[in-house]
């Protein structure tokens, strides 16, 4: 074996540098233990050369041990980068269906506003209802103030937000709404004294006005 091969050896067995192999195969007579005992002696390696061993059997047991010991490693480092891409990929999913869903309500339904006697007389797609609130919010909010107590009336219309349920709640918020501008229109109105008595527990209380209106056929 010559000197060449002799540093190649004791670099693989030891983990030190070239430099440093050399030197200690040169301080050591190119003796391949008694160099691995000088570099361990001058603080070179750090309890590597009790794993060290001239015998060919050994070395290739060493050798299969590091090998395997690499693979494991590189297991455990893809482990970890499969476990994080899957919670990635999942906190994507749950974005992308969210993501999706808001599109499918903004795309699909509309705000409908009717007459008292239940007639469509406008129909607003969502989307382009956010946009003028994004973009005019008060114009747009004293607009719809406007048309309410001129006598108009909203419902929601589409496969998402037209349920029986959601135009309920909204029919309560406009009758809450159009109690409060009876009063301060007629203080001393019949009507508006039975809602003050009904704030107090009073049996006169005013019947929920509910607008039936003509459903628009549902858009494909």
């Amino acid at each position: 074996m010559d000197r060449f091969e002799l540093v190649e050896k004791l670099v693989k067995s030891t983990g030190v540098s070239y430099a440093d192999a050399k030197t200690a195969l040169e301080a050591s007579g190119w003796d391949v233990l008694d160099a691995a005992v000088w570099l361990e002696k001058n603080g070179k390696v750090e309890g590597k050369t009790s794993h060290f061993t001239t015998n060919p059997e050994q070395q290739e047991e060493q050798r299969k041990q590091q090998e395997e010991e690499r693979r494991r490693e590189e297991r455990r480092k893809e482990a970890a980068r499969n476990a994080a891409s899957s919670q990635n990929n999942n906190g994507r999913s749950v974005f992308h269906t969210v993501l999706r869903k808001a599109k499918q309500i903004i795309m699909d339904n509309e705000l409908v506003i009717c007459k008292r006697s239940g007639e469509v007389f406008l129909e607003i797609p969502i989307w382009l209802f956010i946009i003028l609130l994004i973009v005019a919010f008060w114009p747009t909010a004293i607009v719809l103030v406007l048309v309410f107590i001129i006598g108009f009336r909203f419902r929601l219309h589409g496969p998402d937000l037209g349920s029986q349920r959601v135009n309920d709640i909204l029919n309560r918020a406009e009758n809450a709404a159009g109690d409060f501008i009876d009063r301060v229109k007629n203080p001393n109105s019949s009507q508006n004294k039975g809602y003050y008595d009904a704030t107090r527990g009073s049996s006169q209380t005013r019947d929920d006005d509910v607008i039936d209106y003509n459903e628009p056929p549902r858009k494909e």
